[in-house]
């Protein structure tokens, strides 16, 4: 959907020969401002297409660095991106994506970020070699391509070697019934167990394009998958009012954002990050390449 985005931005005019700004010690900008403009120059450079939307999210000081650090949200048609990105003091200079520190391991940082508990709907056994960790929408297409690819493909040819864990994470602010989804289908969990529900998890994937996009309407269907799943009517009612499956879904999503996450679906083999719905192939090259550890 969106070029890879690598850059330096000066959005505050044409770059001339003068030198850089003081910085001001005020931050002399805000995200509604800072949006349009940053538009402007990757929709100028061709890093975006034009109906894409940019909004900016959590703007806050960096430390003492001089710098503001926020999210650049890209979206359209139901698709986001989120890119980090720093901005002086004086909102000129724009600065994308995170700063790298070698000194950090990202492999031990991913495992030590990951919990894995028996909220978390899982296949495979514990002391499978790879462990297969997925942030996933059930609203998100590109998360139903990669269910297929993983359930279809993956799994099947891995069997014991591999376990797959799947950590629920809705964006609310594009898919209206995600969320729904997520809590429901920890319901039927904690209510039924594992193998419902992952009778419940293949069901709305195997119906994401049917289900009605009003979300009282699209709960109402997936409520009904639920029960189809295994869980009693009673019991889904009363897991559901009780907030703790929602409890749950915004633990992980905290999780997930703590991880830098910024799209589902995005998976973690032995701790390796791997965005997007990408083919078997590359899978089965990470996954060789831990069992060969």
């Amino acid at each position: 959907m969106f070029r890879k985005i690598v850059a330096v931005l000066l959005i505050g005019g044409l770059a001339g020969c003068s030198p850089a700004p003081e910085p001001t010690g005020e931050f002399a900008v805000d995200g509604e401002a800072l949006a349009p403009r940053a538009r402007r120059y990757l929709l100028g450079g061709g890093q975006i297409p034009e109906d894409v939307q940019v909004t900016v999210a959590n703007l806050a000081a960096f430390g003492s660095t001089g710098l503001h650090r926020g999210d650049l949200m890209l979206a359209k048609e139901g698709q986001s991106q989120r890119v980090s990105f720093y901005v002086t003091a004086d909102g000129r200079w724009l600065f994308l994506n995170d700063p790298i520190d070698l000194d950090v391991d990202p492999v031990a940082t991913s495992l030590a970020g990951i919990s894995i508990s028996s909220d978390d709907p899982t296949l495979g056994s514990p002391d499978a070699k790879v462990t297969i960790v997925e942030y996933s929408d059930f609203q998100c297409p590109f998360c139903a391509r990669a269910d297929s690819i993983v359930h279809g493909e993956v799994l099947s040819r891995y069997e014991d070697q591999v376990r797959f864990v799947y950590k629920q994470m809705p964006m609310v602010s594009l898919h209206p019934w995600a969320q729904a989804a997520s809590e429901m289908g920890i319901c039927v969990l904690f209510g039924a167990g594992q193998d419902a529900y992952w009778r419940f998890h293949a069901e709305v994937f195997a119906n994401q394009r049917t289900i009605a996009p009003d979300p009282l309407a699209a709960a109402d269907e997936i409520r009904r998958m639920a029960i189809a799943a295994g869980e009693t009517s009673e019991a889904l009612t009363e897991c559901m009012a009780s907030g703790r499956a929602a409890q749950v879904v915004a633990d992980t999503v905290a999780e997930a954002n703590a991880l830098g996450i910024n799209a589902t679906p995005t998976f973690f083999i032995n701790g390796r990050k791997l965005s997007g719905a990408q083919p078997p192939e590359v899978f089965a090259a990470m996954i060789d390449a831990e069992l060969e550890r």
